[in-house]
């Protein structure tokens, strides 16, 4: 019976498998020669719309950020749970492609898109592409749109929009306390939007305080908010002063709301922040000794290099006028920047950093900070470290990029020898931790997913 229901109210998306061609699309001009539907003897249907940016098909794409095509408008429901699904598979490229949902008001009026250039172009099977959502409370039609960058090349077919089990009532609730000051009020924000499928009519929230801390208008503690539909929020702003006396007793927010006729609730909590403090500058010759907080949360962050190092790199912060760093303008290449750069961390609550690395056959780039600067510290054993491949296309002006077999061999080599042995590696249950930005080029080059797998192993 739900099989048979999800078909009655499947949208009607028009010319989803291409058999009438390019009936209920439209190909915008600068795409014209370079989308066509075609038929394909190993798909999942008959025939499919072949998207091709390659640079020898038709006129030129310079400045075109895009090849592609949208269907028609057809009728969808309000506030309804939906999957968008289609079959794509890669001709060229590995870049991201386009397979996203347009939603309209009943005027035709633009409302949003949805899971716009989420794909990865990988292997050359066809792999399913799927995406849930809910539609907005003025939804009354839709339209797909498909693309793929230029030099990339796809097929794409067996589209549809079918409405999948309701996700009911959900309200995300998200407490923002700034940092604490001991004289005057600073501003607690409170973001309150609906995630689910049913309308919230008739909401009502209570915020409560830590000991310590007292709301400048107790009036303000208590607020009624208009209806919400799917993705609408509500943002609204406490006005409170004084410090709390437990860093460990929350604040805490409570709404109630009727769904369709029935009473629901939500609530969410949220420790204080710590109180703010002065920087205190202190020379690179006498680093005092750490004092990191106690907290069973293992915390990191990534750290791209040269961000600010702007004597090396010839780039950096340096143009943006609203930053400055603390140490100011610096070689981070130097131990003792380090040095700063791991105490504030840790005192901050942060154990390890993930180092963005450049590598691509023997070549390294941008990876001074790392391996002049943090791993020659004298605090580097009290802060754990691990790496992040960037592959994605760096050091390509000293080598085209390999990721072969005998590349990914070396490559793992150059990590064992250079770090996977130090003490202060970052590991899971005893492994090594290694980030690879964009796996889906390693996908490409061994023909999917599987083939991804059995290179790294």
């Amino acid at each position: 019976m739900a099989l048979t229901l999800a078909m009655l109210f499947m949208a009607p998306v028009p010319g989803s498998e291409f058999g009438s061609g390019l009936a209920g699309w439209t190909v915008p001009e600068a795409s014209r020669e370079r989308v066509r539907a075609v038929l394909v003897h190993d798909g999942p249907a008959d025939r499919a719309v072949l998207i091709d940016g390659r640079p020898e098909k038709g006129p030129s794409l310079a400045g075109q950020p895009e090849v592609g095509l949208h269907s028609d408008p057809f009728t969808v429901e309000p506030m309804t749970h939906y999957e968008l699904s289609g079959m794509v598979r890669r001709l060229e490229g590995d870049g991201q492609f386009k397979l996203s949902l347009e939603w309209r008001d009943e005027d035709g009026r633009h409302l949003g898109y949805e899971n716009s250039w989420s794909g990865l172009l990988v292997g050359d099977r066809w792999e399913r592409h799927e995406a849930r959502f809910v539609s907005p409370a003025q939804a009354r039609s839709a339209r797909i749109l498909l693309g793929v960058r230029p030099r990339e090349a796809a097929y794409m077919t067996s589209l549809a929009l079918t409405p999948v089990a309701s996700l009911g009532p959900r309200l995300a609730i998200d407490i923002y306390p700034e940092p604490c000051t001991q004289d005057g009020p600073y501003s607690l924000p409170i973001r309150i939007e609906n995630r689910g499928d049913v309308l919230l009519d008739d909401l009502r929230a209570t915020v409560s305080l830590p000991t310590g801390i007292r709301a400048v208008d107790g009036e303000a503690l208590t607020l009624e908010m208009p209806s919400l539909g799917h993705g609408e929020h509500f943002l609204h702003r406490v006005e409170v002063e004084g410090l709390p006396r437990d860093p460990h007793e929350p604040f805490r927010c409570e709404v109630r709301a009727s769904a369709e006729g029935d009473d629901v609730s939500f609530s969410a909590e949220t420790p204080p922040f710590t109180v703010r403090s002065e920087v205190e500058r202190r020379s690179f010759e006498d680093v005092p000794p750490l004092d990191p907080p106690v907290t069973p949360v293992k915390l990191g962050c990534y750290y791209f290099p040269v961000t600010l190092d702007w004597d090396r790199a010839g780039w950096g912060v340096r143009k943006v006028d609203y930053l400055k760093p603390l140490l100011g303008y610096y070689d981070e290449s130097r131990p003792e920047v380090a040095d700063w750069h791991i105490r504030w961390a840790r005192e901050a609550g942060i154990s390890f950093f993930v180092f963005d690395w450049y590598y691509n056959q023997d070549c390294f780039y941008l990876n001074d900070a790392l391996e002049k600067g943090f791993l020659g510290s004298q605090l580097a054993g009290e802060m754990e470290f691990c790496i992040d491949w960037c592959d994605e296309g760096h050091c390509q002006e000293f080598k085209p990029l390999d990721f072969s077999r005998r590349a990914l061999d070396q490559f793992m080599r150059v990590l064992c020898e250079r770090y996977l042995h130090r003490e202060n590696y970052l590991c899971v249950n005893g492994r090594p931790v290694v980030l690879i930005h964009q796996p889906w080029r390693i996908a490409t080059a061994h023909g999917g997913w599987e083939g991804c797998a059995a290179a790294l192993e």
